[in-house]
């Protein structure tokens, strides 16, 4: 979703919404793609955020990365489509 939709939509500045983007991924709360765990990379979207806060309660996608162990399938299929990109 473009920037520019999601600052309409919020009712917010431009430069508000900047400074409140820069500021949560500086904290870590979001991330880029490139920074994030490789199951959350889309290679349709490679320039996407990922909202990393997890909410309280409930398991998040960093929970359940950090509690995975990939099986030998999953790591040739991750190859082949990181060779392929």
């Amino acid at each position: 979703m473009p920037a520019k939709t999601i600052y309409e939509h919020l009712g917010l500045t431009k430069n508000t919404y900047t400074k409140y983007m820069n500021n949560l991924v500086l904290k870590g709360v979001i991330k880029s793609l490139g920074e994030s765990y490789v199951a959350l990379v889309d290679f349709n979207h490679l320039h996407g955020l990922v909202l990393m806060y997890p909410y309280l309660g409930f398991q998040t996608y960093l929970d359940i990365l950090l509690n995975h162990e990939p099986t030998e399938e999953e790591i040739e299929t991750f190859k082949a489509l990181y060779q392929s990109a």
